[in-house]
């Protein structure tokens, strides 16, 4: 939480007014698995763990927004442990708001569907990529694509 705080006083000194950046700030500790997060007003994250999909939404406000005195008023730092064949994934509004050229979005909907098919990281996040380029079909992309999936061996 403290690396999110000094982020925060150094954007919010730097950015013009109403100027923001979202962001998830995770630490991994590899021997345990264990995680520490903060949502600072991005997209979720979720944790795949036991065939199910857990969400977690924004838990401090993004990054600029607050002076630095009133930052951490207001944001929360979750904590949880992967187990083996856990996984963590976090990705950019490129991902779901992705159009085709009817104009309709590749969605959460479908995200949360393709993360259930299993796998491991780098063949989840292939798969999604695939899946978001059929759905776009040709159409121009308006905003990056970015994901990050991390899984628990």
């Amino acid at each position: 939480m403290e690396t999110l705080k000094k982020v925060n006083a150094v954007a919010h000194a730097d950015m013009k007014a109403e100027a923001f950046v979202t962001l998830i700030y995770a630490v991994v500790d590899p021997r345990t698995l264990g995680v520490r997060m903060v949502n600072a007003g991005h997209d979720p994250a979720y944790w795949l763990h036991k065939g199910k999909i857990e969400t977690f939404d924004s838990t401090a406000p993004p990054v600029g927004l607050a002076p630095p005195k009133d930052y951490d008023q207001d944001a929360t730092e979750l904590s949880f442990s992967l187990q083996k064949g856990d996984m963590l994934f976090t990705f950019t509004d490129g991902v779901t708001e992705a159009m085709n050229h009817a104009g309709e979005q590749f969605s959460l909907n479908r995200l949360k569907a393709s993360l259930l098919e299993g796998g491991d990281a780098l063949l989840t996040t292939e798969r999604l990529l695939k899946a978001v380029q059929a759905h776009a079909a040709g159409a121009e992309q308006s905003d990056d694509i970015t994901m990050l999936a991390v899984k628990a061996a």
